[in-house]
């Protein structure tokens, strides 16, 4: 339910969620949580679009748990792993609504 306070869920994003090691996991990619007491309180994925090119998508963090540096630290890691894949590029792909 809190992932859906910060975007609204398109068919492609209901697969993604539905489907996480065919839409991302199988290609390459990675999903990322930030557990409080075994309870996800933020996510984000890193979806690989090129052999060098990783797109950063569903990125979001509990409101409740906002401003406390958990976006930093989980972006952190999303970094790391796409230098770990040896990545040239991360992309972040927005809606201009």
């Amino acid at each position: 339910i809190w992932i859906e306070e910060s975007w609204l869920l398109e068919e492609s994003d209901k697969f993604d969620l539905l489907n996480p090691e065919d839409s991302i996991i199988n290609k390459g990619g990675e999903i990322f949580f930030v557990l409080i007491k075994n309870k996800p309180i933020a996510t984000a994925a890193m979806i690989p679009v090129e052999s060098d090119t990783y797109e950063l998508a569903k990125m979001t963090v509990d409101t409740k748990y906002r401003g406390n540096g958990i976006a930093n630290r989980l972006m952190d890691q999303c970094i790391l792993f796409a230098k770990g894949k040896k990545a040239k590029e991360i992309i972040l792909i927005i809606d201009s609504e």
